[in-house]
């Protein structure tokens, strides 16, 4: 593949059919599947580089800043964020996992963040977890989502200022396994629970038109079906921040549907190589997967690194 120009570029990628819809989990290389060649540039000597300086870096986790299958976050990852904060530039996580669950993840105390999106923009935090914006479901759009769940003996998966699961079964433990989270108590809602993203989780996926309460949006991402407010993303999250810090320009990583306003207005957007087929069919510029730590190549390949950098790779992973 050949790096674009322009964010605004109408290229569109797409996998081949027989690729599958999960490219993390077939574990296929982009090399693979687009040809990958990084085309280098040079932030201090080239000042037509294709892409613009920005402010802020946002970081999905799950797929992306995170890899499951390695237990934490590369240590090339790590490296490339150290070099960003040194430059000025906040490194901030925008995730669809509430606070709860990442600090369920320990992702909050392997790097300092200059801030947090959560809960898909539901809660926005700035500097040392300070919350300066929150909106959780309406309590009575998440009763009705509980409600017809139950009727349908689906298990829901409900986070916000605090987390549950309604019933463990095999479905629930997949997941769980699958975006390392554990410990997760099984009970039904208590009046003083708020949610901002609540899933469904079932192992024969189907689609669920009447879970579209009044100000409920559905989200189909590859492991669930997620409900939020309808005018609640990622992108007004990080709107939201930007604003918090008097900044006005962004890059953003991602690799789901969930994640998919946030790279359409970011400055630059970047798809990984293991997002849903769907983003990449959207988001023309893509790196690496997660386990190439793809966010470190695309970054260094454009320039976006201190040339002078010569720090080793420290350690990221869970033990």
């Amino acid at each position: 593949m050949i790096y674009h120009s322009s964010r605004q570029s109408s290229l569109l990628l797409s996998a081949p059919a027989s690729i599958g819809r999960n490219l993390s989990a077939e574990k296929v290389s982009l090399h693979f599947l687009f040809g990958y060649h990084g085309v280098m540039t040079s932030r201090t000597e080239d000042k037509n580089r294709p892409f613009p300086a920005v402010e802020a870096v946002f970081f999905d986790v799950d797929g992306t800043l995170y890899d499951h299958a390695a237990g934490g976050i590369p240590d090339l990852h790590m490296k490339a964020m150290k070099d960003l904060q040194g430059q000025g530039i906040k490194v901030c996580l925008c995730s669809g996992r509430c606070m709860p669950l990442l600090e369920n993840l320990g992702i909050l105390d392997l790097f300092p963040f200059d801030g947090v999106v959560a809960g898909n923009g539901s809660y926005v935090y700035g500097e040392k977890g300070r919350l300066i914006y929150a909106d959780p479901v309406d309590p009575r759009a998440a009763a009705d989502i509980f409600r017809l769940a139950a009727a349908q003996n689906i298990p829901v998966f409900a986070a916000g200022n605090r987390v549950l699961v309604t019933e463990m079964t095999d479905g629930v433990r997949d997941l769980f396994e699958r975006i390392s989270v554990q410990n997760i108590p099984v009970r039904n809602p208590l009046p003083d629970d708020t949610f901002a993203v609540l899933s469904l989780v079932e192992e024969n996926r189907r689609l669920h038109p009447e879970f579209a309460v009044p100000g409920i949006r559905l989200l189909e991402n590859e492991l669930s079906m997620d409900m939020m407010k309808d005018d609640l993303s990622k992108y007004e999250g990080i709107r939201r921040l930007l604003d918090y810090y008097g900044l006005s320009s962004y890059m953003a990583f991602g690799d789901a549907l969930n994640d998919l306003e946030m790279l359409e207005h970011a400055d630059v957007g970047v798809a990984m190589g293991n997002a849903q087929k769907e983003l990449l069919e959207r988001i023309p510029e893509v790196c690496p997967p997660v386990t190439e730590s793809g966010i470190y190549v695309w970054l260094k390949d454009h320039g976006f690194l201190s040339v002078a950098s010569k720090e080793p790779p420290t350690g990221g992973s869970l033990q």
